[in-house]
Parts: C-alpha cells; structure tokens; sequence
C-alpha cells in the first residue's frame, strides 16, 4: 500500500487568510488591552479627583462647624448682654417706684408693696437663673432662652401695669 502524502503548500490565498484572522485576534487584544489601561488610567484619576473633593467638603465642613460655633458664642453673649440690661431696667422701675410709695404719691401703699415686692423677687430670681445659662449645649440654650423669654416678658407685663395704674 502506498501511502499518499499530500504536501503542505499553502496558498497565498490561504496565507493572507491566516494572517488576517491573526491581525484581526490582535487587533482586537490590542484593543481590548488599551481600553483596560484607559480604564484603570481614568479609574486612577477618578479616584484621586474623589479624595481632593472629599478633603475639600471635610475642610469645608470644619471651617462651616468653626464658624457656627463663633455665631453661637456671639448669640449667647448679646442674649446674656440684652437680659442684664432688662433686668436692670426692671430693677430701676421698682426703685423708682418704690421711691413713688414712700413719698405717699400712690394710693393703697400696702397693696402696691406686697405686689412690688412680689415683682422685686420675680427679678431677682430672673437674675439668678441667668447665671445659670447653657453655653455650651445649643438646645439646651434654645430652652432655656424660650423660657426666661417668657418670664422676663410676664415680669415686664406686670411692672408696666402697675405704673400704668398709678399714674
């Protein structure tokens, strides 16, 4: 028997063929490497894009924290400062009163006294709970200040009408 042996001649056509199908394979690689690189390129800077704005809001954030807390300081101070000055405006209308008693301008002195006297403690208890004002805790200030808003305003209210009924 004889063997047949066929021989290994490749065509052009066959070669071009081959070499194309090889191209194209690393055409494609090619590719397909350029668009990891570009990713991992763009991811990079992605990344370092996100750390610079993260590190941007934070300082923001801090500065924004810093200055609140400056505002708050410089409102519980004008607070304080605006609540002594009524107090003692509150104190100059009961002496100023109680100087009007004393001259016998008023009538029914003892009526006018035990309410003056009344107002006088209100005052001074005012005066005492200012001292005992939260800096540092911002709702407890807000409380507090509602508060002491409401009995300053009363005290007020009731000093008022009592010089007004005696004028």
């Amino acid at each position: 028997m004889q063997s047949i042996i066929k021989p290994s001649i490749k065509t052009p056509e066959m070669i071009l063929h081959r070499n194309s199908a090889f191209s194209v394979v690393s055409a494609a690689f090619g590719i397909l490497l350029t668009g990891v690189f570009a990713n991992c390129e763009s991811s990079s800077t992605e990344a370092k894009e996100n750390e610079s704005k993260k590190a941007e809001a934070l300082e923001f954030a801090r500065q924004d924290r810093a200055q609140a807390q400056r505002d708050s300081v410089a409102d519980s101070q004008q607070f304080k400062s605006e609540s002594e000055a009524q107090i003692i405006k509150n104190s100059q209308l009961i002496a100023d009163f109680k100087v009007r008693i004393m001259t016998g301008r008023v009538v029914m002195k003892s009526k006018y006294q035990k309410r003056l006297e009344k107002l006088e403690q209100k005052n001074i208890a005012l005066k005492n709970k200012l001292e005992q004002y939260p800096e540092t805790e911002a709702d407890a200030r807000k409380i507090f200040e509602h508060q002491w808003k409401q009995d300053m305003d009363h005290l007020v209210k009731s000093l008022q009408e009592i010089t007004q009924e005696n004028e």
